[in-house]
């Protein structure tokens, strides 16, 4: 058992390791892996802006990760847990194939949702789905207009977004 744990410790660090120089090379440089699909079509695949998400992320910035990718951002719970009760799975169980044996329906339920949002992240209609970069939000406090003596005050939040 202490060599699954020391394997699967080592493996995790060097994974953490590589996204964060990643990250860091991005910062510092300005490099970027681009999305060929987008570059070549002018498209939005299903997985523009997972990058950006996962950077915000790192800074916890919940709100602008979500703008990136909504499905994703909404997937990488399930994603995460899957990952870390297989690790469980190997380390303190011992086993080394993968036992959660996942119904083919599933797999094909998965294709055709991430179809679905490629094809509609890209109409013009939709354009919210697309990953946009949160300039600034301002949060606007206006008096109540119900005459029963609230003093109260209803809000509204104005968005500003710039197209990536």
């Amino acid at each position: 058992m202490k060599k699954r744990i020391f394997k699967t410790i080592f493996f995790l660090i060097i994974g953490i390791l590589l996204l964060f120089g990643y990250y860091f090379l991005n910062k510092k440089t300005g490099f970027s892996v681009p999305c060929m699909i987008h570059e070549i079509t002018g498209y939005y695949c299903p997985g523009c802006g997972i990058t950006r998400m996962f950077f915000a992320l790192i800074k916890f910035n919940f709100a602008e990760a979500f703008r990136y990718n909504q499905l994703v951002f909404i997937l990488t719970p399930f994603l995460v847990f899957y990952f870390f009760y297989h690790i469980y799975l190997y380390i303190f169980e011992k086993k080394d194939k993968i036992l959660v044996k996942i119904p083919n329906y599933v797999y094909i339920i998965l294709l055709i949702i991430v179809i679905a949002w490629g094809i509609v992240r890209n109409l013009e209609m939709f354009p919210f789905l697309r990953p946009w970069k949160i300039l600034y939000i301002r949060v606007s406090f206006l008096p109540s207009s119900i005459p029963s003596g609230n003093t109260g005050g209803n809000f509204i939040i104005i968005w500003r977004y710039n197209r990536i």
